[in-house]
């Protein structure tokens, strides 16, 4: 075989085997960057049980009760929100893609906000309204998150 033909030969496998890698860089680093947060945003589904911590009288014989589950990412922006109407507790909830309103904004980690109120009014805080907050962050995917609800600031 003449160097003619070698080096034809050659730098046609090569182009080959570049072309091949610059594709899969390519699929890759637009998976990485778009496929990423759709991912997180399919398999979103968090999971639990909210009661209510035993302080005293609770009056739950209301029908305008409303108790709102809110997830925040990793940057405390609120990305997704349940709302259960009258619930009965112990109250099992689930926050799943269906309830995200921010599907860019997903991310690996949430923290969650628990709110109960007896006047169905989400923007007008009584004293007898209740809250709980999740310290620490749930991954996407958690299941078992149980939260107490307690009266205060």
């Amino acid at each position: 075989m003449s160097l003619g033909k070698r080096l034809k030969s050659f730098f046609s496998v090569l182009l080959r085997k570049r072309f091949w890698f610059i594709i899969i860089l390519s699929l890759s680093v637009f998976l990485w960057k778009y496929g990423r947060p759709v991912i997180l945003y399919t398999c979103f589904n968090i999971s639990g049980t909210v009661s209510i911590e035993k302080t005293g009288r609770i009056n739950r014989k209301r029908d305008n009760m409303l108790l709102i589950i809110v997830a925040k990412n990793e940057n405390g922006i609120p990305i997704a929100e349940t709302k259960i109407y009258n619930p009965k507790f112990p109250q099992p909830y689930r926050i799943t893609s269906e309830n995200i309103f921010y599907k860019s904004l997903t991310t690996k980690n949430y923290t969650l906000d628990f709110f109960y109120n007896k006047h169905g009014q989400i923007s007008e805080h009584q004293h007898d309204d209740m809250f709980a907050v999740v310290k620490d962050t749930v991954p996407f995917f958690a299941k078992g998150i149980d939260v107490k609800l307690r009266t205060g600031k």
